[in-house]
């Protein structure tokens, strides 16, 4: 099925998409960024003619200036479900009750209501509440914002907060297995580039999501992903872990106990090390995205632990004489086994 891009014209099907917006209840597809970023701009421009009495500018819902009224804001809030002229004056006197709210116009030919507000008393949230207490419903716009290289679980919280803080996000929420987000917002109030600034402030890249595939899909596939990798990873840690245990008893396994301290240690470390570096990987990408944003979750343990026990029997391996003798040991066999067990927990 062929579908018309709103901006362009041109005829795209949702396969051949390069991306796609829900508003208002239905969805558009786009042939090219540069037609999402208009419509993300000013929806209300492609989707139908706005009529109606315009209201003095105000300041701007993303930036605030205006060098006359530099303290108010002014927002254009959809309510598709307006159906009748008596219900103008309802919504219009519910948004007028509220303490920051200077003027409240709704039109009822484009179901818009305009709002002249100070954002220091009055939230679009406050908004929100007060339209559907009168039996309506604020329309959204939503966009699905991918993320690249999105593997640190706690920062899934600091990119969720970040994008409800941004003026006009009525809902945010990350898909650490799709790597995506999917935030609600109102058009009038914010765009997508600042949707994808409030990611990028907290350290991550963003990238359009190309794939139309159903979420269910994507995730499915994203969950089989996830499990392979973990999958692999375990089975390499796992082997070497053995190893390394084997090690640990060397003196007492015959065809073994013929090789001195010292070079079954560095033997340990060099099975140990890739154990550490690739299948423990997440672990320490992961404690260091919660160190930055001043957090503590169960990659901080395991990071700690394994790290501790890695580096101490690294130094009792290659400088042993830093140590007295009583405490040249190595726990080569513990960073390795912790690391497997934890992954094989995840599998």
């Amino acid at each position: 099925m062929e579908y018309k891009d709103p901006v362009c014209g041109m005829a795209v099907t949702p396969q051949s998409a390069f991306a796609k917006r829900e508003y208002q209840g239905k969805t558009y597809y786009f042939c090219s960024q540069d037609c999402a970023d208009k419509f993300d701009a000013a929806p209300q421009d492609y989707v139908h003619e706005v009529k109606g009495t315009e209201l003095p500018q105000a300041g701007s819902a993303t930036t605030g200036f205006n060098p006359e009224l530099s303290n108010r804001l002014q927002v254009e809030l959809p309510i598709p479900d307006l159906d009748c002229v008596p219900c103008v004056r309802t919504v219009e006197g519910a948004l007028s009750e509220l303490k920051g709210v200077e003027k409240a116009h709704v039109n009822f030919t484009t179901t818009k209501a305009h709002v002249t507000y100070d954002p220091k008393l009055v939230s679009l949230a406050d908004m929100q509440k007060v339209v559907k207490k009168a039996g309506y419903t604020v329309g959204e716009a939503r966009a699905q914002i991918g993320i690249q290289d999105l593997r640190c679980a706690s920062c899934v919280h600091f990119i969720e907060e970040n994008l409800r803080a941004t003026p006009g996000v009525t809902r945010a929420t990350v898909n650490i297995l799709t790597g995506q987000a999917d935030v609600a917002y109102i058009p009038g109030a914010t765009r997508l580039g600042q949707l994808r600034k409030a990611i990028e402030a907290v350290g991550y890249r963003t990238e359009e999501q190309p794939r139309q595939a159903a979420p269910e899909d994507a995730e499915q596939a994203a969950r089989r992903t996830e499990y392979l990798n973990l999958r692999n990873r375990f089975i390499f840690a796992a082997v070497l872990a053995a190893v390394v245990f084997l090690l640990t008893f060397a003196e007492f396994i015959p065809f073994l106990n013929s090789i001195s301290r010292q070079i079954t240690w560095m033997l340990m470390f060099v099975l140990t090390t890739p154990v550490l570096a690739w299948a423990g990987q997440r672990f320490f990408v992961g404690a260091w995205s919660a160190f930055r944003h001043r957090s503590a979750d169960m990659n901080t343990l395991i990071a700690l632990g394994t790290g501790a026990a890695y580096l101490y029997s690294t130094v009792a391996t290659f400088l042993p004489g830093v140590l007295p003798e009583a405490l040249r040991s190595v726990y080569f066999d513990t960073t390795s086994i912790i690391i497997a067990l934890i992954l094989l927990e995840s599998v």
